[in-house]
């Protein structure tokens, strides 16, 4: 299977994230008939596996310049599953058949693990990035796998099960597509990140309980925050410092200032949080909770997918410029929605949410025409 028509299916999945985001947006403003949570569910979990998983997938497989049967047949199957999801979530939400087609892709992830883990060897600066990686993301999938007991014996509406999807999201994010693609850097530009690999893999366990601090502020929950964040923030320190000189052409500058900054902002927030009160703070705040989503979805994750992309596929430089002022207008639009006096926040969501799909669907458009 080649990389570059894979690619193309992706951008597909990043312009139906937009064009959902638009309508989850329109709706706030004018009703529409469809259940809100349903929609929002298969907007983020077609923003997961179809973009960032996908990508990822990819851009592994191609660092690793290898052809198998089991390449295409993994990734015709994630795909059923995508789309499964993609219209299973809006009719039904959380219910046996998305539910299904969730837990295929994650029987389909473990079959990926299996296979890559023998062939990382091939790609030393990488290596222990994505063996990493891969761990995190089957500890990860504890969290969807507690959700139906929790369910079940009727903790839904407690902290446990908001806990739960907490827990798939901190090690899916920071674990998985983190530390996947920060080794898929090292190997595109062959360095050594160094200390920065022990920063990181050290502070992702203590770094989920910066989640827990919006449930709970007790004593030991902010020292392992604090512990978290903090070596979270020196493993940046470490892997920025070296990623920064590699960066030579114009584009990727632009992209790799893009993610230098949003990333930078994301470590700045999950130290903060450990401060006094400001997690009571922030959980009573839906839309900073929603932009910290979207600042390390649209900020950190996609701009490197982008710079490592490039070397299979040609990327608009329009394109990325639109996509740049959506994703600057809706952060800063979530970000001031406390600010009292801002009451165009809505407004304004739904305007980034547009240029948003404008960008997605200019990217898109350039692809096919390189048909």
């Amino acid at each position: 299977m080649k990389v570059e028509k894979g690619f193309r299916i992706a951008f597909v999945y990043l312009f139906l994230v937009a064009l959902i985001g638009t309508l989850l947006r329109l709706s706030i403003l004018y009703p529409l008939s469809f259940s809100y949570p349903y929609v929002l569910h298969a907007h983020s979990h077609v923003a997961f596996m179809g973009w960032l998983f996908n990508g990822v997938f990819l851009l592994t497989l191609g660092s690793l310049d290898v052809q198998a049967p089991w390449i295409k047949r993994q990734f015709v199957g994630y795909q059923i599953a995508i789309l499964g999801m993609l219209i299973s979530f809006p009719l039904q939400g959380y219910g046996p058949v998305s539910i299904s087609f969730s837990t295929l892709h994650i029987v389909i992830s473990i079959w990926f693990l299996v296979k890559v883990w023998p062939l990382l060897p091939h790609i030393p600066y990488a290596e222990k990035w994505i063996k990493a990686g891969l761990v995190f993301m089957v500890i990860s999938a504890g969290g969807p796998f507690t959700l139906g007991p929790l369910a079940a014996l009727g903790y839904k509406d407690t902290i446990w099960y908001d806990l739960s999807i907490q827990f798939y999201l901190h090690f899916f994010f920071n674990g998985w597509f983190f530390m996947a693609l920060a080794g898929l850097m090292s190997h595109h530009f062959s360095i050594d990140t160094g200390r920065g690999f022990t920063w990181m893999v050290g502070a992702m366990v203590p770094l989920f309980f910066t989640s827990v601090m919006v449930f709970d502020q007790s004593g030991w929950v902010r020292v392992l925050s604090l512990a978290g964040s903090v070596g979270f923030g020196m493993g940046v320190y470490h892997v920025l410092v070296v990623f920064r000189p590699e960066v030579r052409q114009p584009k990727q500058q632009g992209l790799f200032a893009v993610l230098v900054i949003s990333l930078l902002l994301k470590t700045l927030f999950q130290v903060v949080i450990n401060l006094a009160d400001v997690a009571v703070w922030v959980a009573g705040l839906h839309h900073l909770v929603i932009g910290f989503l979207h600042l390390t979805f649209l900020g950190v994750l996609t701009p490197a997918i982008f710079i490592l992309a490039e070397k299979y596929v040609r990327i608009s430089r329009v394109g990325l410029l639109i996509l740049l002022a959506g994703y600057v207008i809706t952060e800063a639009s979530l970000f001031l929605g406390f600010v009292p006096g801002f009451s165009w926040i809505y407004q304004s969501l739904f305007a980034g949410a547009i240029i948003l799909l404008l960008g997605t669907g200019w990217l898109l458009a350039f692809l096919r025409r390189q048909d």
